[in-house]
């Protein structure tokens, strides 16, 4: 009887802490550098900060300068003295930098170098209220409004060349998110009034249109392109297939302002703003997609935090190992997160990552086993022709990550 409590008590305390790695154990604290022309009374306070996608590198906007950090040391890579004004996106590879200038006109910077590549002037009276690159780079979506008209749009250009591609009309006042599906063949766009829409990049029609339910905020899609999160006071989750919504996260007393998807699958960040002034800080939370289930609340070091203290932004890292937040006090938190798991193919018989000549000949010296078999690609017990088929078929594949 006691060896069985005792295996019983074993296996609850080696499921716990096969859990606890899964979500953030510490934080590391950064305060981020002045660049040498700021007045020292001055505060630093980034209007709107971006991560790069690989969270080196923070760009921060402020009244008349664009600042860049290294995201590891604080310290100032480069600041650009130009009146910007936000948004401003980061594209998928971390080269160019897009920000907004004069409420109608964008900048484009060589992010590595500094240098402007080009600056788009507005050609009409209208404000940049949102933006977003296209997954492979060469598309840039801003969500826009008419100045003193009822009446917004999305414009989607080239990156490369500032070239108008295609005009969205919204019969909305504004767009307050735009973002592209992981595949890029989908915008969401979310409006000021109750729509969601959803757009056919290609052709510019409109594949459907969600009830946001009176909510104005920003947008995000899940890893695999089947959920979009729209936050306001709360995020809400839908399906982008049918347009419905699957989930509801609250937060008590609080204003969402901003989510992210974990790279990882089942898993979103969220900052949530305490509207009681006796909760003046922001907090950031986790939480299961499927279920809506709190995972766990993230709260830093609470020095120097005041009433005005607020998160600008956050990101994860690629392989979902680090959740990084950055305030308008310019400090940054990054936590330690669980990196997500690499996905074996079963092509893949030698477990490199990658299906290549060395998965075939691995094959073919298994031919004719039964059994449980790595070389059994297809599952059907034994090794043989049409497993060395599958492996060829799937040359050059690599494996992608998952929880």
């Amino acid at each position: 009887m006691k060896t069985r409590l005792f295996l019983i008590l074993t296996l609850i305390i080696v499921s716990s802490l096969n859990i606890l790695p899964c979500f953030a154990q510490s934080a590391a604290s950064i305060q981020l550098k002045k660049p040498e022309h700021y007045p020292a009374e001055r505060e630093l306070n980034p209007r709107t900060a971006v991560f790069s996608p690989d969270l080196q590198t923070i760009a921060g906007v402020n009244t008349h300068t664009v600042i860049f950090w290294d995201v590891s040391t604080g310290e100032v890579i480069r600041s650009l003295r130009h009146a910007v004004s936000p948004p401003m996106a980061f594209s998928p590879d971390g080269r160019t930098l897009v920000v907004g200038h004069h409420e109608d006109s964008i900048v484009v910077w060589n992010a590595s170098k500094g240098e402007t590549l080009y600056e788009e002037i507005g050609k009409s009276s209208h404000q940049i209220n949102s933006m977003a690159f296209s997954p492979d780079g060469r598309t840039v979506a801003n969500g826009c409004q008419r100045n003193g008209e009822s009446s917004a749009f999305v414009r989607l250009w080239n990156a490369s060349t500032g070239a108008t591609l295609r005009m969205l009309e919204h019969p909305d006042f504004s767009v307050s998110g735009v973002k592209f599906s992981p595949d890029g063949g989908m915008l969401a766009s979310m409006a000021t009034g109750s729509i969601i829409r959803l757009w056919d990049v290609s052709t510019g029609e409109i594949i459907r249109e969600i009830d946001g339910l009176s909510v104005a905020g920003n947008l995000a899609f899940s890893p695999d392109g089947g959920t979009l999160a729209s936050m306001a006071g709360s995020i809400r989750l839908w399906d982008v297939s049918t347009g419905e919504r699957v989930g509801q996260i609250y937060g008590e007393n609080v204003h969402i302002t901003n989510a992210a998807f974990s790279p990882c699958g089942g898993m979103i960040a969220n900052v949530q703003h305490y509207v009681a002034y006796s909760r003046p800080h922001t907090i950031m939370r986790l939480w299961d997609v499927s279920t809506g289930e709190l995972l766990r609340t993230l709260e830093g070091p609470t020095s120097h935090v005041t009433p005005r203290t607020n998160i600008v932004t956050i990101a994860f890292s690629p392989d979902g190992g680090t959740l990084a937040s950055v305030d308008n006090y310019g400090r940054v938190l990054l936590w330690d997160m669980a990196p997500c798991e690499p996905v074996k193919l079963p092509e893949d018989v030698n477990g490199d990552g990658v299906v290549n000549i060395q998965d075939l000949v691995e094959v073919a010296a298994a031919l004719g086993e039964t059994g449980d078999t790595p070389a059994d690609v297809n599952g059907d017990r034994i090794v043989n022709i049409q497993d060395l088929v599958e492996v060829a078929a799937a040359l050059g594949e690599t494996a992608a990550s998952t929880p």
